[in-house]
């Protein structure tokens, strides 16, 4: 499972997405909230998790900053908040999380084969 989060027009987009074994897409669904929080990213887990139990490893894709599973959003909350051992205790599966700047130039990356080297700048408007 990949979960996805940014901001926009002052509005939490939640994206997650199922890939199967040929990263053929199984499930896609975007939630939007008035603001990002720890409780709509169970929550979403938690709906995938009704339909498709058997899914071992989940991505997270967050803006902020992100260091060693935990993530500073003071925006939404997020003060160098254990994101990864939260999870990891709650579901009892393997999760990763990324900055979603990081998360997207990696995704580029990998989906082309005509540069062996990539630079991705954000400008936030």
């Amino acid at each position: 499972m990949v979960i996805s989060s940014l901001i926009a027009q002052e509005k939490a987009h939640i994206f997650c997405r199922i890939y199967d074994d040929r990263n053929e897409v199984l499930f896609d669904k975007e939630i939007i909230k008035n603001k990002l929080s720890l409780s709509d990213i169970t929550d979403t887990i938690e709906m995938v998790l009704l339909d498709f139990p058997d899914i071992e490893r989940i991505g997270i894709s967050m803006p902020g900053i992100v260091n060693d599973g935990r993530l500073t959003l003071p925006a939404d909350g997020f003060n160098n908040t254990d994101i990864i051992g939260l999870l990891e205790n709650k579901y009892q599966k393997k999760f990763v999380l990324c900055n979603d700047i990081n998360s997207t130039a990696v995704g580029y990356y990998v989906s082309q084969e005509q540069y062996s080297n990539i630079c991705f700048l954000y400008q936030d408007i």
